[in-house]
């Protein structure tokens, strides 16, 4: 390690839904919900690289591999319902 290099600490805490922008929120519920990238651009009214930027963010903030880890965090944090899959939870 360089003298000039600043190491920060690794957070060894999982990451929660506040660690999330309200517009990466949107995304993920949007996502979670099968909205495509297309869509959820038209529907925020912004880029599909803005929606592919966000959606990168998200899944390197909660650690996801996946789609299908995003809709299970999506899930289990109540950002969406499974009753309601057509539409972002409350």
């Amino acid at each position: 390690m360089s003298p000039h290099t600043i190491s920060q600490p690794k957070s060894t805490s999982a990451p929660t839904r506040l660690d999330l922008s309200p517009r990466e929120r949107e995304v993920l519920a949007l996502l979670a919900t099968g909205r495509s990238n297309k869509e959820i651009s038209s529907i925020l009214a912004i880029s599909v690289k803005t929606v592919e930027s966000h959606r990168a963010r998200v899944m390197l903030k909660l650690r996801a591999p996946s789609l299908v880890h995003l809709v299970h965090y999506a899930i289990r944090h109540r950002i969406v319902e499974l009753g309601n899959f057509g539409r972002p939870g409350p």
